[in-house]
């Protein structure tokens, strides 16, 4: 079994204390939510904003432990829309 890659990716939030506290405990609760997929670093704590007074600005990072899925289009190929329809009182005739 080949070991997994880790690709991080930095975060950055800043807001309301409330909201980013808030942000960071339902980060905290990603790695199990992702069955052992994700894991989650926030060791800085929040410190207050030096462009917008009363909010705070905290980083971290987020550890992508599985391997990217694997997809068999290409970037150039369109996907397929699909076909919204409308009630059957109230079709339209297009001209």
């Amino acid at each position: 079994m080949a070991p997994k890659s880790v690709r991080p990716v930095q975060l950055r939030m800043v807001g309301d204390p409330d909201d980013v506290a808030e942000v960071k405990r339902l980060l905290d609760l990603l790695p199990a939510l992702a069955q052992g997929q994700v894991d989650v670093n926030i060791t800085q704590p929040p410190r207050p904003s030096r462009k917008v007074d009363g909010q705070v600005l905290q980083y971290g990072d987020v550890y992508l432990l599985a391997d990217p899925p694997t997809t068999t289009a290409t970037a150039g190929e369109p996907r397929p829309t699909p076909q919204r329809q409308l009630p059957s009182g109230r079709r339209r005739r297009l001209t």
